[in-house]
């Protein structure tokens, strides 16, 4: 499984969750101090109204990584930072040279021959 690295739950302060990842808010701003960001599989973001935190997948952290950069322009240019907002394009996994699984945009699910096509 997917796990943050061990030092993160032992920096004084910063609160973390079962698996090291920091606890950020809808900023990637660490809950328990304004200078910390986390992004990728270092943060636990749960944004307003959602049940669960973002799922630790390339796609959610190549999107914070790109709103990352407008949190360092925000806060250079003396603005607040803005909320984070992400958007499922679906998932894929390869199962062999003719099989796949997965859901796409909206909730849709594809498998077998279809969805290796689309994987590829």
């Amino acid at each position: 499984g997917i796990k943050a690295p061990d030092l993160l739950e032992n920096f004084d302060g910063l609160e973390t969750d079962r698996i090291n990842r920091l606890i950020v808010d809808d900023t990637l701003r660490a809950a328990a101090d304004e200078k910390v960001f986390a992004i990728g599989d270092c943060a636990h973001c749960r944004l307003p109204g959602e049940d669960k935190a973002l799922p630790p997948r390339a796609q959610t952290a190549h999107q914070q990584a790109g709103h990352m950069v407008k949190v360092v322009a925000a806060r250079m240019a003396g603005r607040a930072a803005p909320a984070f907002r992400y958007r499922d394009y679906g998932s894929l996994v390869s199962l062999a040279d003719y099989g796949a699984f997965g859901s796409l945009i909206g909730g849709l699910k594809i498998e077998g021959l279809l969805a290796r096509l689309v994987y590829r």
